[in-house]
């Protein structure tokens, strides 16, 4: 959950991050974002940013929306836009979704469509599913944050629907300006008990500034 997840609705902030961690085919790497969530008065905002790791990868991604205030929590509609280089292969994804957040609860769930590209030849992936779900565990503390969820759609991280990460978040609040970051991730592959044993497992630490 990036600054986004500490903005109220006329909000504006953007955030840095440092990642470092482990995978199976690349072994330790570390990774840079910066990415910035814009809010508008008229319940439309607009968040996306850039990525750049030591495998190699670079990714950018925006996700407008637009919100819709209800008596039992807040629905947004999201649209997804992503694309990713790494080696020679490109990855363009374009999407929509909708959001759900009340209290200690947040809900996403979508589609997307997706290119491979790789020297001159492309792959075409029509249907995929991206979804998002977990608990804000201290929902009524207005300087620390505490979140647990299951995604495949982390910024920056579009990933198949049989490959979510498990990711905790959390979140201090210094003043109303300034936010500080440290988070952990997990993710294994292998479907349906099949043998597998890729793994990402990395943790992360930013700040945000908000306006």
């Amino acid at each position: 959950m990036y600054c986004s997840s500490l903005l109220n609705a006329q909000d504006s902030g953007i955030s840095f991050r440092l990642r470092a961690g482990d995978t199976t085919p690349f072994g330790g790497f570390t990774a840079v974002s910066a990415d910035v969530n814009h809010s508008f008065e008229n319940n439309f905002a607009v968040n996306g940013g850039v990525q750049y790791n030591t495998i190699g990868r670079t990714a950018t991604e925006i996700r407008p929306a637009y919100s819709f205030e209800l008596e039992n929590g807040i629905i947004s509609v999201t649209a997804l836009l992503h694309y990713s280089h790494q080696s020679s292969i490109d990855n363009f994804a374009v999407g929509f979704g909708a959001d759900y957040s009340y209290k200690w609860l947040f809900l996403t769930a979508g589609y997307y469509y997706r290119i491979y590209g790789c020297n001159g030849s492309y792959m075409k992936e029509y249907f995929n599913l991206f979804y998002q779900g977990g608990l804000k565990c201290l929902p009524n503390v207005d300087e620390w944050d505490l979140n647990i969820y299951i995604t495949n759609c982390e910024l920056f991280e579009l990933e198949r629907h049989y490959q979510p990460s498990l990711m905790v978040q959390g979140w201090w609040y210094p003043n109303d300006w300034l936010g500080v970051n440290l988070g952990v991730s997990y993710k294994h592959t292998g479907m349906f008990g099949i043998a597998s044993d890729y793994y990402q497992l990395y943790g992360s630490t930013g700040i945000c500034y908000r306006w």
